[in-house]
């Protein structure tokens, strides 16, 4: 299990390598899921370095829920910061 700490809350995120690719995927849940909802094909994709989070309050992620979506997209920010991801494709659902 990989986390980042953010905000002094421990974020999970899965992680897939990829050697081929510098491109960055980031899988974003939407409200009440995990980052287990994506398929397995994606979270596994050989085109990118794949990070499937789970938002605070969701899945392995400590924290609370938050009320705004712009607290979530500050999160999902801060992570690619603190992971110092490049070329980046962010992928969400709701």
């Amino acid at each position: 299990m990989s986390f980042e700490t953010i905000d002094g809350e421990d974020i999970f995120f899965s992680f897939s390598p990829s050697s081929a690719s510098a491109l960055a995927f980031v899988l974003i849940h939407g409200a009440g899921g995990d980052h287990g909802h994506w398929p397995e094909e994606l979270r596994g994709s050989s085109l990118a370095d794949v990070h499937g989070l789970d938002l605070p309050g969701h899945g392995h992620s400590a924290g609370k829920g938050q009320v705004r979506v712009e607290a979530y997209a500050d999160i999902v920010q801060a992570f690619v910061s603190q992971r110092r991801l490049k070329r980046v494709v962010l992928f969400g659902h709701s």
